[in-house]
């Protein structure tokens, strides 16, 4: 079974909000179960705190720590009652029975019942587990009181007078084990488990949504692709937002149009290959069938038109060759460094003549600096004929043609103006598409095919140049090309 991607994405944000909550639930847990055994054993050590109180007290009263030996329950009883909080309130410490001379205890009927306290209410399972984790030394650390058995824990010191007379010795619990303390980290942990369980059935259709939301342009696309791929138009793929996705679409739509506009391109290029091949063919089969017919004589002037023609034809074929060797990538160059300051001057010389006979003048305006760069001189030459040609073809009798190359920081710059006519602002992008003719209406003995500005630009973009075309201040065209210059 294929997943879709909306269906991968749910899957994903779901294991990662399932993940993060097992996660979360499990820290929470282990922190809050550290925390409480650590409250529960910072409170103990402050009950620890107010035994050492209660001990201090009774050591300074009786000198020494001998009644409390052998006896757990009178210092059962000091710690229950520092527990309770009796020193706090002012009730006096539990004192020892008077003894007879002899050295024995009174007997129980002698006692009198104001010889000390109210004896504590009996004490709670935390207590007794608190007592249980108590241990009493004197001064030289033997064992006095308390759980005797008690291997380690902290060391509380007793102090009389600043002089360490003994220590408490309290174990920490190492887990919990009172009925309360369980009973509250029970409760919190479903209070965790209930909000993590809401925090999924939120998260899930929340996922869902949110994946179905953010795959819909994806969808979008993929079906417009689609369309494509079958070789039809793409509808336009509609674009919400300034993100990833809103960028792909945007990209896609351009791209669908651009397959639209190179489909139209196509076809014009058929058509007008067709059209240029058949318009020489027809004019030298009209001729041909003229001189086999008898109805033109096969003199000079036949001749040099069949010439003109085939000439016309063969030119044809050569510039849609090299176009085609252009798009493939295989157009021979030969770089070489090169002045195209003295490319220029030769280029002009050659068509000086044609020039003339256009009844156009021509001016080159160079300079006597150097403009080296790294070019193939027969292409640039070729691309300099063409621009020449170009305006020799498309300016008007008595009009003027001026040639100028300039140094523009590291770029050479050739700059070709003519006179009227012009072109059109909208057209003057179109002037580098094969078989753009700013006016078809013009005959081909005037007008070329359309190739030449299309060869110029192929040649420019070999060479790393930008050709641009643009309006020129004597009212015609004006054709920029720049070339990097080579380094010193």
């Amino acid at each position: 079974m294929r997943l879709r991607v909306w269906q991968r994405l749910f899957l994903v944000l779901t294991a990662l909000v399932l993940g993060s909550q097992l996660l979360t639930l499990w820290a929470q847990q282990r922190v809050f179960g550290h925390g409480l055994l650590d409250y529960v054993n910072g409170l103990d050590r402050s009950r620890a705190e107010a035994v050492v109180e209660q001990l201090s007290a009774l050591y300074l009263r009786e000198g020494s720590f001998e009644s409390l030996a052998g006896t757990q329950g009178r210092f059962r009883r000091q710690v229950l009652r520092a527990v309770a909080g009796s020193a706090a309130e002012g009730e006096a410490p539990m004192e020892a029975p008077a003894r007879q001379r002899d050295g024995r205890r009174p007997p129980r009927a002698e006692r009198s019942p104001g010889a000390g306290p109210i004896r504590p209410p009996p004490p709670k399972s935390s207590a007794i587990d608190f007592f249980a984790r108590l241990k009493l030394q004197d001064g030289q650390g033997r064992d006095i009181a308390g759980n005797l058995r008690l291997a380690g824990g902290e060391a509380l010191a007793v102090a009389v007078n600043g002089a360490v007379v003994g220590h408490l010795v309290l174990a920490a619990l190492p887990q919990l084990n009172d009925a309360a303390d369980l009973a509250f980290a029970r409760q919190q942990t479903q209070a965790m488990t209930l909000t993590a369980i809401g925090v999924v059935a939120l998260a899930l259709p929340l996922s869902l949504l949110l994946a179905r939301q953010f795959t819909r342009p994806l969808r979008s696309v993929v079906k417009a692709a689609h369309a494509l791929a079958a070789g039809n138009d793409a509808p336009p793929v509609e674009v919400r937002g300034r993100d990833e996705l809103a960028e792909l679409a945007r990209d896609f739509n351009r791209l669908s149009e651009l397959q639209a506009r190179n489909r139209h391109l196509r076809q014009q290029w058929m058509a007008d290959v067709s059209h240029e091949l058949r318009t020489p063919l027809t004019v030298i089969r009209g001729e041909l069938e003229a001189l086999t017919c008898g109805v033109r004589a096969p003199d000079a002037d036949a001749l040099r038109s069949l010439s003109a023609e085939a000439e016309q034809l063969s030119a044809l074929i050569d510039d849609l060759f090299q176009l085609s060797l252009a798009d493939l990538g295989a157009l021979e160059y030969r770089f070489d460094t090169i002045d195209l300051r003295e490319l220029l001057g030769d280029a002009v010389a050659a068509h000086q003549r044609a020039l003339d006979e256009a009844g156009l003048a021509v001016s080159l305006s160079a300079g006597p600096e150097r403009l080296p760069v790294r070019a193939d001189p027969r292409r640039l030459r070729q691309l300099c004929d063409n621009l020449l040609v170009n305006a020799c073809r498309y300016s008007d009798r008595g009009g003027r043609i001026e040639v100028c190359a300039s140094r523009e920081g590291g770029w050479a710059r050739l700059r070709i103006d003519d006179t009227p006519p012009g072109v059109e602002p909208e057209q003057l992008e179109q002037l580098f598409e094969r078989f753009f003719r700013v006016e078809r209406s013009r005959s081909r003995a005037g007008g070329g095919a359309g190739l030449g500005l299309a060869i110029c630009k192929a040649i420019a973009e070999a060479h790393g140049a930008r050709i641009e075309a643009s309006a020129s201040p004597l009212g015609g065209l004006r054709v920029e090309l720049s070339i990097p210059l080579e380094p010193a």
